[in-house]
């Protein structure tokens, strides 16, 4: 029995406790089990549409699927495990949920608020303590011997003159302020790097979410990596993974990392938008 199939069975059987109905199963509680089956099913999706997982495509009662090339209906277990996961939340919690009708259709995303006013600037802080000098750096290596120089005629001895006394030692200094923050420069540039091919997406051999890798072909496996925004409803497991890590407003776009500037020239940085879930070992 599949989480699928768990739920829409404690729904019908109005039990979330599965083995127990199945254990005390009569003639009349499958009749009923089996007037409910439908309502169940339609609820269950309800429920499995708040996680944000969407099984409109998929017939939950049929166990029927291949793990290793994944069809809709193994996606959508593996949706439901990484949204149980990302929800902090249990099959059994759920499975309550369904079993006690809190089963309510997904709201309409509301509209984003306007941005608040920038606050005023704090006052600046007193100037801390100077640190303590560093270690003495390792003795660089010892310079070229310069050209003798010419040798100078040799002066007349003068007469050696009285040792004068020594002079007090005076107060040390106070610390000057320390200067203003000179201002940032340029972006250097790297030979070689910055200047990306134009690689078009495409599919492959089964490839990980998330995973990045370089192509020198006109077409790789994946989309590029160049920072654009992808909409969370038509790629909810990538997004699971990336977040707004790059960008995008999490409601309804992410963005994918932009690699351009790091990318040998001619090629392509691409990355998996459609392939295997990663599981954690």
């Amino acid at each position: 029995m599949t989480p699928f199939t768990e739920l829409v069975t404690a729904g019908a059987a109005a039990n979330s406790d599965t083995e127990t109905f199945f254990n005390g199963v009569s003639a009349a509680s499958a009749s009923a089990a089996s007037s409910r089956l439908a309502t169940a099913v339609a609820q269950t999706g309800q429920l499995l549409a708040k996680l944000g997982v969407n099984v409109n495509a998929i017939d939950l009662m049929n166990q029927q699927f291949q793990a290793v090339s994944g069809n809709a209906y193994d996606d959508g277990l593996e949706l439901l495990s990484a949204r149980l996961a990302a929800t902090n939340s249990t099959l059994t919690t759920i499975t309550q949920q369904l079993v006690s009708g809190n089963v309510g259709p997904v709201g309409a995303t509301g509209a984003t608020g306007a941005t608040g006013a920038a606050g005023s600037n704090g006052a600046t802080g007193a100037t801390g303590p100077t640190g303590a000098t560093g270690a003495v750096g390792a003795m660089g290596p010892t310079g070229a011997t310069g050209a003798q120089g010419i040798q100078g005629a040799t002066g007349a001895t003068g007469p050696t003159g009285a040792t004068g006394p020594t002079g007090a030692t005076g107060a040390t200094g106070a610390t000057g302020a320390t200067g203003a923050q000179g201002v940032q420069g340029a972006t250097g540039s790297v030979s070689g790097l910055g200047n990306p091919g134009n690689a078009a997406s495409g599919t492959g051999d089964t490839c990980t979410l998330g995973t990045v890798w370089l192509t020198a072909a006109a077409v790789g496996v994946g989309v590029p990596a160049n920072g654009q925004l992808l909409s969370i409803s038509q790629n909810p497991a990538l997004f699971s993974l990336l977040g707004t890590a790059f960008g995008g407003d999490g409601v309804t776009t992410f963005a994918l990392p932009n690699l351009a500037s790091v990318t040998p020239n001619g090629l392509t940085y691409m990355i998996c938008n459609a392939g295997t879930y990663p599981s954690r070992s």
